[in-house]
């Protein structure tokens, strides 16, 4: 551990960020080993012999700063790859009709967005487990304001419509609650239907505001609907 702080105040003096760099990083998870290996002997931790002159709170601070970014950068890696190995199991479930090049909506994209909380996770579970197969299309001979329906098995999203990742899977959040709660054909379900898209997009529970807001923009929207189904 000394050795690797001397490296980083000649690396420092230098300017030599990769340097500093490398060295940081050694030196953290040093750190790391001895602290697992003084917990493991009942033991306690004796960092003033640790101590290197000129290795003072600057470069201390700025070594912090370098290995918190490492850590960060490692956890998104680690994500990224285990989602590479999920997804390949969802291989088929979603078509992009037709085909685009760029940043379009892809599947892989679709399905990182509904993994990032509980109630796309959800979706995608429904979504397996009951067999669905969605399309995303950018067909443009659409009705105006329709972001996508479900049939069956099927759910059908206009992404000419939803223009973006979120938007598509906060619309496919609402097209698969219609397939799992089997109701339709008023305001109130409609409503229960764009809660579930606002608990997806923003990740909190809806306030008086937020489900007063929804009310009023499906009454807007549905205007033929009744509030409950009339028998």
């Amino acid at each position: 551990m000394r050795k690797q702080k001397d490296r980083c105040i000649v690396a420092d003096a230098a300017g030599d960020e990769e340097g500093f760099t490398a060295a940081s990083i050694k030196l953290r998870r040093q750190k790391d080993i001895y602290e697992d290996f003084c917990k493991a002997a009942d033991s306690y931790t004796q960092y003033e012999r640790t101590y290197v002159a000129g290795y003072d709170r600057r470069l201390a601070g700025k070594t912090g700063t370098v290995t918190r970014k490492q850590r960060e950068f490692d956890k998104a890696q680690m994500t990224l790859e285990s989602e590479d190995i999920n997804f390949k199991k969802w291989d088929g479930y979603f078509t992009i009709f037709p085909p685009m090049k760029g940043d379009a909506i892809t599947p892989h994209k679709l399905f990182n967005a509904l993994n990032k909380n509980e109630i796309g996770r959800a979706t995608l579970q429904y979504i397996k487990e009951n067999n669905m197969h969605v399309e995303v299309t950018y067909d443009t001979d659409i009705p105006e304001n329709v972001l996508g329906y479900q049939q069956g098995h099927t759910i059908v999203i206009f992404a000419n419509s939803t223009k973006s990742v979120i938007e598509t899977a906060s619309t496919l959040v609402h097209e698969v609650t219609h397939a799992k709660y089997n109701i339709g054909g008023n305001q109130w379900s409609e409503a229960q239907y764009f809660a579930a898209e606002h608990l997806f997009k923003f990740g909190k529970p809806l306030t008086f505001a937020d489900k007063k807001a929804i009310i009023k923009m499906v009454k807007k929207n549905y205007p033929n609907f009744n509030w409950r189904r009339v028998k």
